[in-house]
């Protein structure tokens, strides 16, 4: 399965990275557009585009809008923008496609496929709300980078495999969520 995951300028790239590496578990080809910003984040917060690459069937920068998650002839079947940006969030509800992250959005929702937003973003503004709105209306899933607790996390590792793991269902992999809560 071929999938696309955007890396922008938000908190948050250790979900990229494990999203990454779940993906590759699963028999995935990711691949993967990276903002500048998203590249100053990745390595503000201890990770290098190198191992990006060594994880991704594809690496480009966003800026080159000519890459293949540009088009819907490409044949992406999943999309995630992780982290995703207040301003990602906001071109993609306003219809902006003007780099490869927000153009593979737009195709994304134009062709009904999944698109996960992994919104990494507090306190949320009544813009944000509304913008997570039409986003949500449109077709995408937006999911704040909210992890849970019931299921007993013991490390931070415990809690960005709960946020994947999400993502990835949402993305429409079949991942077992049981283990997540089972109820009492």
């Amino acid at each position: 399965m071929k999938v696309f995951l955007g890396i922008t300028g938000a908190s948050g790239a250790i979900y990229a990275v494990r999203l990454l590496e779940e993906l590759r578990n699963l028999g995935a080809e990711a691949h993967v557009a990276i903002t500048r910003w998203g590249r100053h984040v990745l390595e503000a917060e201890g990770f290098s585009l190198d191992g990006i690459n060594c994880l991704a069937a594809g690496v480009y920068d966003a800026d080159d809008i000519a890459r293949a998650p540009a088009s819907g002839t490409a044949g992406f079947a999943g999309f995630g923008i992780v982290p995703c940006s207040a301003s990602t969030l906001g071109k993609i509800a306003s219809g902006i496609g003007d780099n490869l992250v927000t153009r593979a959005a737009q195709v994304a929702l134009k062709e009904r496929k999944p698109l996960v937003l992994l919104l990494r973003e507090t306190p949320l503004s009544p813009v944000i709300i509304e913008a997570m709105l039409r986003v949500s209306l449109a077709g995408a899933t937006v999911m704040p980078a909210s992890p849970a607790f019931y299921h007993g996390p013991k490390t931070i590792d415990d809690l960005v495999s709960f946020m994947v793991k999400r993502v990835l269902s949402a993305m429409g992999f079949p991942v077992d969520l049981s283990e997540l809560w089972e109820g009492e």
